[in-house]
């Protein structure tokens, strides 16, 4: 009878272990899921700025489009050179 209440205590043990890796394995999932989600809002955090920062730029005239951006070093444009 000692070894079927030893291969019990065992079996319990094993059971036992098995059900707190469950759960540590839950949590850390939990924390992963929530890590990522914190991640995503500061992406939309940080492109709503920017959005934001355009929206002034583009308000104020300020904005910087390729297409009508020229240097010149010449500070008096309707001069010629």
């Amino acid at each position: 009878m000692a070894s079927n209440t030893s291969s019990q205590n065992i079996s319990n043990k094993a059971g036992k272990v098995t059900g707190q890796a469950q759960a540590k394995k839950d949590e850390l999932m939990d924390r992963a899921g929530q890590a990522t989600g914190q991640a995503q809002t500061g992406e939309q955090v940080m492109h709503m700025a920017q959005g934001a920062a355009d929206a002034v730029k583009n308000t104020l005239g300020m904005q910087n489009t390729s297409s009508n951006t020229t240097t010149t070093n010449n500070p008096n444009p309707m001069s010629k050179n």
